[in-house]
């Protein structure tokens, strides 16, 4: 599944319009039709905002229900497993956060 075509399937499961979305993330409504038909991609650095809206992750956005599964390998305590959240700053760079 495509990014628009997630983005079209977690908007309707919050029953949004496309214009109330828009006024959300602070867009007009063609630019979410856009995104909704593949015609542009979000910027990287609304993603986290969809997403918010939206209720999801941003990894739902990209991979929807095809997202990819990586085991934490059995010798691993899953106290050893780190949260890591990826900001992208305004002038473009990407800024990690651990938790």
């Amino acid at each position: 599944m495509k990014i628009g075509q997630n983005i079209k399937k977690y908007r309707k499961a919050r029953k949004l319009t496309q214009s109330q979305l828009a006024k959300l993330l602070g867009k007009d409504m063609r630019t979410i039709q856009k995104y909704e038909y593949d015609e542009i991609s979000p910027p990287l650095r609304d993603f986290e905002k969809l997403a918010r809206e939206l209720k999801v992750e941003v990894v739902d956005l990209l991979y929807g229900d095809n997202k990819p599964f990586y085991p934490v390998p059995e010798f691993m305590s899953k106290e050893l497993v780190i949260n890591i959240r990826l900001k992208v700053s305004p002038d473009g760079f990407i800024d990690v956060e651990m938790d």
